[in-house]
């Protein structure tokens, strides 16, 4: 089973659809095994019974095969994340396989429902991964040049530049950017110096 959380939310092979179920499964698959206290605060503690809405969440989890119960009341995923397989192409600096699983925003489209903190979390990883992705681009746009693919190197930096949920440029990706744009003649240049000027 894979839970797909780029571009929305779902457990392939299995009937679960419930969000808070998938939402509690995405964050043990990102942040690894988590108390159920934890878990309880982050995502139930508007609830009457925090404790209680959580345990009936993880009932459904275990139901499909998607979660582990640990010693000392923490639990675990059992399944891989899409945003986890990315996360880890990324850090072993397979840049083409990043762009290729990156399908749309970290859990796109769910943001309704939550407390501060699960929203906060949720944003966080969605500019983390974002990021990254961005940055694989400027990566491979940066290859493309130095291959004189210059029409693979264009759309790779239109990808990078037009990435939603990315947090603002650097100033190691905007001079990156900078020199791209400015390199492959693409309109984006003026936007970028002027942002690099403010």
């Amino acid at each position: 089973m894979l839970l797909r959380t780029l571009g929305g939310l779902m457990l392939d092979g299995a009937a679960l659809t419930r969000l808070k179920p998938l939402m509690v499964l995405a964050y043990l698959c990102l942040e690894g095994p988590t108390s159920r206290r934890e878990l309880a605060e982050l995502f139930f503690g508007d609830a009457a019974d925090p404790r209680d809405s959580l345990s009936t969440a993880l009932r459904h989890l275990r139901h499909v095969g998607a979660l582990e119960d640990l010693a000392d009341d923490h639990g675990a995923a059992t399944v891989a994340a899409d945003a986890t397989l990315l996360l880890r192409d990324y850090d072993h600096f397979r840049y083409q396989t990043v762009l290729e699983r990156y399908v749309g925003p970290f859990l796109s489209g769910v943001e309704a429902g939550l407390g501060i903190d699960a929203e906060e979390w949720l944003f966080r990883t969605r500019e983390a991964i974002a990021g990254r992705v961005r940055a694989a681009a400027f990566h491979e746009a940066r290859a493309a040049v130095i291959e004189d693919r210059l029409d693979d190197a264009r759309e790779l930096t239109r990808i990078a530049l037009r990435l939603r949920g990315v947090p603002e440029l650097e100033a190691d990706d905007l001079e990156t950017a900078l020199a791209l744009v400015d390199e492959l003649d693409l309109p984006e240049a003026a936007q970028l110096r002027a942002l690099a000027i403010g």
